[in-house]
């Protein structure tokens, strides 16, 4: 396990950065950037259409890179099916959940 003391100065700016995947799935040559640069964390946030076990092999494939693995996030507040996962639920956003003033809905 790498300690953070250990990192280089670039190295721990690096961890203040989260880096968007789609960046990286048009990168031509990702061995290279994670070479001079290590991200602290990783957003899934595009429309590149994907499975959560695809999902699982990526982050294990982005972290095989980096000296200390990246945390993982998503702008899934509707869900992870809303072009971020395929077969996942797409879900209603909070307003709409709001405006059925449903307690039981809401919960569920």
């Amino acid at each position: 396990m790498v300690s953070l003391k250990n990192l280089s100065l670039r190295e721990k700016i690096g961890q203040t950065y989260i880096l968007e995947e789609s960046t990286l799935f048009e990168m031509q040559d990702k061995d290279a950037f994670f070479a001079n640069y290590q991200p602290g964390g990783i957003w899934f946030g595009s429309s590149v259409p994907t499975t959560c076990g695809n999902m699982r092999e990526y982050a294990d494939s982005i972290n095989s890179c980096l000296k200390v693995p990246a945390l993982f996030g998503g702008d899934a507040e509707t869900g992870f099916g809303r072009g971020k996962a395929a077969g996942m639920s797409y879900l209603p956003c909070a307003a709409a959940l709001g405006s059925t003033a449903s307690e039981e809905l809401s919960f569920e």
